[in-house]
């Protein structure tokens, strides 16, 4: 009997915005730091359950693991993918900076994500990700009147959350899919989006973040993009490592005392299960089901 051939990687190009701790520690041509090795750490757990979910399981995966190829977009010396044909999909992390900065890189990023837009290319945005894809697709991102946003915080699906992204049978989310359903994540932000985006629909929302996650579908109503202003690479793994937390607090919160309570504070194991749960069905909607 042969030994049948293993499962290809799901290769995402990544469009890293940062040059600093905690995101950057290099910004050579291969990019790497703490927040990355979060990401990929977080990704791995999460294709881990879609393949369950899909019944593939181990030798029979529909990827074997994510592959992900970094592109430096920061600055002067920023550099793109030749095509986004070759990857499965796109991922935009954090920034220290806002989407609606006139920067030629940020402009240039933003130009890029219209691309993406038109060309339905298959994408997932977190932090200013999700302000940059938001900004450029039409809608408008804001300093949030509320003040900078961090430590753990609750959002609740929506009908539209349900429908589109969380709500599918006794899968990865489950009963926690439904409207209304309630899904911790760790915060860090001081900008939101304030407008949202014509093609775009609201999946998870709160009294303080009304625009938390959003699908963006095409004509069709499938989603193609989906993008979220917490931070699910944080909530699994950044547990004990003081660095990073130091790090988060004091790029978020002005007042950093205030914030070194509320981090320490949190419910890990919500948080945990909150950053499973959304990674995982970002990805299976996006590259098992469509």
């Amino acid at each position: 009997m042969a030994t049948p051939a293993p499962a290809p990687p799901l290769r995402l190009a990544v469009l890293s915005c940062e040059d600093s701790a905690p995101y950057l520690t290099s910004s050579s041509t291969c990019p790497t730091g703490p927040v990355l090795e979060l990401l990929q750490q977080t990704f791995d757990g999460a294709l881990e359950a879609c393949n369950n979910r899909a019944g593939e399981g181990e030798g029979g995966a529909r990827f074997g693991c994510v592959d992900f190829d970094v592109f430096s977009v920061k600055g002067e010396g920023s550099f793109y993918p030749s095509s986004f044909e070759q990857y499965d999909g796109v991922l935009i992390p954090g920034s220290l900076s806002s989407s609606y900065d006139t920067s030629p890189w940020i402009v240039k990023l933003g130009e890029t994500v219209k691309k993406l837009h038109e060309e339905k290319v298959k994408t997932i945005g977190i932090c200013f990700g999700h302000q940059i894809i938001a900004h450029y697709g039409g809608g408008a991102t804001c300093k949030n009147e509320k003040g900078g946003n961090v430590g753990q915080a609750t959002f609740e699906v929506t009908q539209d959350g349900e429908r589109l992204c969380f709500g599918f049978g006794e899968g990865v989310l489950g009963e926690e899919g439904g409207v209304g359903a309630k899904l911790d994540l760790l915060c860090s932000h001081n900008d939101i989006v304030c407008t949202r985006p014509p093609n775009s629909a609201t999946i998870l929302s709160s009294e303080t973040v009304e625009f938390q996650a959003l699908s963006y579908q095409d004509d069709k109503g499938r989603p193609y993009m989906f993008t979220i202003q917490s931070h699910p690479e944080y909530s699994p793994n950044v547990e004990g490592k003081a660095d990073i937390i130091k790090d988060i607090t004091e790029a978020f919160c002005v007042d950093v005392k205030e914030g070194d309570e509320k981090l320490k504070n949190i419910e890990w194991d919500k948080v945990k299960r909150g950053s499973e749960r959304i990674v995982s069905a970002f990805l299976y909607k996006l590259f098992y089901e469509n």
